[in-house]
């Protein structure tokens, strides 16, 4: 049984979404059988399913936990086998994530969950089922690993590595010093720079280093300040600039994002036009509006939507107050690659006959709540990141994740706002992209309406723009050319995913 507050929107066991109203209704559970592969951990025990539970109840001591708080029981039901019962009316299109890792019963189960960090067998040298062990940690200098005994995949000549040893160095010049002196043979993504990328390109021109690079699976975008918090704007601070769809399409039109792209991740991500990226299995281009780089038309739409330059000095006018159309940028401080792209964004936005100032704010003030400009809603133009996550995440522009204050009514709505931790920081909503992303979020992956609703939320993003996507965050690592079966995976945030098959030549 699941207690819910009438007022709140579920689906029932029809599929249907309905305001639930203090009546008891059937809705849908999910129920995940999960087997685990016959292996053992790197001390010759056997790996269990009751192992899996014990990670289950390690975690479940923190009770504010996303997945915790949606799991109505995990249990084992076999040697190997687990299952996950979800509760009632949640429909997690993740599902295949609800399997918890498994650790080893039988060396940590004597303990308390807020023990663990502080152990050296859990946090220095835990007992794995991987491919490698640790052997050795020195702080601060270097971990080593080597082969596991018990592995399950030993007899096909896994791990192909005798040892690794990871050193932990100062900076990338470190790094790529002792790469091209042969003492280190891989520099991990969180060592290097896509910054970095043209001296990587010569290096691998001359045959020292092979650098790889790969989209990842996080983005940057602009978020319009469409309806803004108390007397910020919308006519009250200043005039309502983004409110009129045509001037989030003239801006999108006004940008040369494919400059960015060039000069700031070398042309190798690309365009996004909406918050599901191309390439990705619920892409649907066929439904996606996209808005090529054409200041010609740009223009045409700025003037339909009546913002003139009435005095001909180059910058429009709000019809209503005669204010120039003169608007601020904002983004955490501290990237470089954000100063190229709001110095290639306002030279843009020039030739529309906008001013456009930037302003960096400390990552501790931009991304706060109600005190914040970006979750605060008080921002004219917001840069800043987004995972694409999996699945979609659709609800960053859902009517029920606009900021403002949690058990208050937004007028503009009609339903309560999300907190001051919700997520849609631009405060657009349309009533058709929230019924398909509420219907996306409560089907199963597979099915024509899980699909289908996920085109639909496409389609009304990329018309509307409450955002302008522009590229993926792109990933970079390097390797000594005898390094093989190295590669990055857009999927997979460790470059080690495939780590039992990377072997050495000689």
């Amino acid at each position: 049984i699941q207690r819910l507050s009438p007022g709140v929107e579920v689906m029932n066991s029809a599929g249907e979404i309905i305001t639930f109203d203090g009546a008891p209704l059937l809705m849908r559970q999910i129920l995940v059988d999960f087997r685990m592969k016959p292996r053992f951990w790197s001390d010759g025990t056997a790996v269990t399913a009751e192992d899996s539970v014990f990670s289950y109840r390690m975690a479940a001591a923190n009770r504010a936990d996303y997945k915790i708080q949606r799991t109505a029981a995990y249990e084992s039901t076999g040697e190997l086998t687990t299952r996950w019962t979800g509760i009632p009316g949640f429909m997690d299109a993740a599902y295949p994530a609800n399997f918890w890792g498994p650790l080893p019963r039988h060396l940590l189960g004597r303990y308390q969950p807020e023990e663990l960090p502080l152990l050296a067998e859990s946090a220095r040298l835990p007992v794995g089922d991987g491919p490698f062990r640790i052997t050795e940690w020195l702080p601060g200098k270097s971990i080593r690993l080597e082969p596991n005994p018990a592995y399950y995949r030993r007899d096909e000549g896994l791990p192909r590595l005798d040892s690794v040893t990871f050193r932990f160095l100062p900076d990338t010049n470190s790094v790529v010093n002792q790469l091209l002196s042969g003492d280190c043979d891989v520099g991990m993504q969180d060592s290097v720079s896509a910054a970095d990328t043209p001296l990587f390109l010569d290096m691998a021109a001359n045959g020292l280093l092979t650098p790889y690079f790969q989209p990842g699976t996080v983005y940057e975008h602009i978020d319009f300040g469409v309806n803004s918090w108390g007397q910020y704007g919308d006519g009250y601070g200043r005039p309502d600039w983004f409110e009129d769809a045509r001037v989030r399409q003239a801006i999108a039109l006004c940008t040369d994002r494919q400059r960015m792209v060039d000069e700031l991740v070398y042309g190798r991500s690309p365009l996004l036009s909406t918050f599901i990226p191309p390439g990705h299995p619920l892409y649907a281009p066929e439904a996606v509006t996209v808005w090529p780089y054409d200041p010609a038309a740009a223009n045409i739409l700025l003037d339909e939507a009546g913002f003139l330059d009435e005095n001909e000095d180059g910058l429009r006018e709000d019809p209503k107050t005669g204010r120039p159309f003169a608007i601020t940028i904002g983004a955490a401080a501290g990237s470089d690659m954000r100063l190229k792209l709001f110095q290639i964004f306002s030279e843009n936005m020039r030739d529309c006959g906008l001013a456009v100032t930037s302003r960096f704010y400390l990552p501790s003030e931009w991304y706060g709540d109600s005190d914040s400009p970006l979750f605060g809603r008080r921002f004219d133009l917001a840069e800043f990141e987004w995972p694409v996550g999996n699945p979609p995440l659709c609800y960053l522009y859902a009517s029920w994740q606009i900021t403002g204050p949690a058990h208050e009514l937004n007028p503009d709505t009609g339903r309560p706002y999300g907190g001051w931790d919700g997520l849609n920081d631009t405060g657009w909503w349309d009533t058709a992209y929230d019924k398909a992303c509420l219907s996306a979020m409560n089907t199963l992956p597979g099915t024509d309406q899980y699909n289908n609703n996920y085109f639909e939320t496409q389609r009304i993003s990329s018309q509307n723009l409450p955002a302008l996507p522009l590229f993926l965050r792109l990933k970079v690592a390097l390797t000594r050319p005898e390094v093989q079966n190295f590669n990055l995976n857009s999927t997979q945030n460790s470059e080690f995913w495939n780590f039992y098959e990377i072997d050495v030549q000689n």
